[in-house]
């Protein structure tokens, strides 16, 4: 009997459920069919496969007429699943069965998975299968290069096994480098390995961004800090005029603010490269930023300053009934 909204049967609700067992599982196999999929095109494996239910895929696994090369209606099948940490020893049995390695809608393989999950042993495991088993990756139809997903998933060990050689000229429809891909993910371990294999910070996307502009913009501190410590004061203002210092005060970073005017000697009152004219006080302040406030205030920036529209940050705030701020700026 199938559930009428996901079309699954028992077997497919007890391989993926919050208790699974293996020993209901078994009882259920007496009554449901092992590779049936649901309205979604998964089988009991694959749902498993999905939750890391580890000893029910186990247990599917060791059952005879078991398929691990279904795929769902996205295109995945159970072998991209398993490429998380902590399933090696299932990847590598289930790549023993000599199941079909396939690609899902996007081009992506179980090889771009291994790649975003940064795992290394699954990613060796699957390289392995090329060459044991001459199994040819699709990797050409994928929307993305291999090193895309690598970067994603922030192993520096994959990222140097598969940086081809024209890593820092790679960009995706957006207009981003690796670096900039790395930064806005937040792994630092990517953003060195990128920047030690020839990459640079001074690229910018089709909106201006940078990878510093990015690190801040998707709150990744850690790397924001790294990057400018290792490029110093070579910011540009993005296509709408904001400078890093602007983003990092709009968005309350006061470790970052701290950095780009202590380290890379940024002015805590620079305006932007716009008409508006404002300093990144005006913005701390027409958000009510307490923190941002405090701490340009403390680095120096000119509370009388005045943007294109003749106001001050006081103005600003007076004007936002921010009065913790206006407290500040009297």
């Amino acid at each position: 009997m199938r559930d009428d909204v996901d079309g699954r049967l028992p077997l497919h609700s007890a391989a993926f459920g919050h208790h699974p067992h293996a020993e209901v599982v078994k009882f259920l196999l007496e009554f449901n069919d092992l590779n049936a999929v649901d309205r979604s095109g998964r089988t009991p494996f694959h749902l498993a496969a999905m939750k890391s239910k580890t000893k029910v895929m186990e247990f599917l696994m060791s059952q005879k007429g078991i398929k691990l090369d279904t795929t769902d209606v996205d295109g995945d099948t159970p072998l991209h699943c398993l490429t998380s940490e902590g399933h090696e020893h299932l990847l590598k049995a289930a790549l023993a069965t000599g199941c079909k390695v396939k690609a899902d809608k996007s081009g992506r393989t179980p090889l771009h998975w291994a790649c975003q999950h940064g795992n290394e042993t699954a990613f060796d495991l699957l390289m392995q299968q090329e060459h044991t088993n001459k199994v040819k990756w699709p990797l050409m139809k994928a929307k993305e290069p291999l090193i895309f997903a690598a970067v994603r998933g922030g192993n520096p060990k994959i990222i140097r096994k598969v940086a081809p050689k024209n890593l820092h000229t790679i960009r995706d429809d957006f207009r981003n480098c690796l670096l900039m891909i790395g930064a806005s993910s937040g792994f630092i371990e990517s953003v060195e390995v990128l920047i030690e294999l020839g990459c640079t910070p001074d690229k910018v996307n089709n909106k201006g961004h940078s990878a510093l502009h990015l690190a801040i913009l998707e709150d990744k501190e850690k790397v924001a800090k790294y990057l400018i410590a290792i490029q110093g004061h070579k910011d540009k203002a993005d296509k709408k005029g904001s400078f890093a210092i602007h983003m990092a005060a709009s968005l309350n970073m006061v470790g970052v603010i701290r950095d780009l005017v202590e380290v890379a000697g940024v002015d805590p009152s620079l305006p932007e490269a716009n008409k508006a004219q404002r300093t990144p006080l005006h913005l701390a302040a027409f958000k009510g930023l307490v923190k941002a406030v405090e701490t340009l205030l403390e680095l120096g920036a000119n509370p009388k300053a005045k943007d294109d529209f003749r106001q001050t940050a006081l103005d600003v705030a007076t004007a936002k009934e921010h009065q913790e701020v206006v407290a500040l700026l009297l």
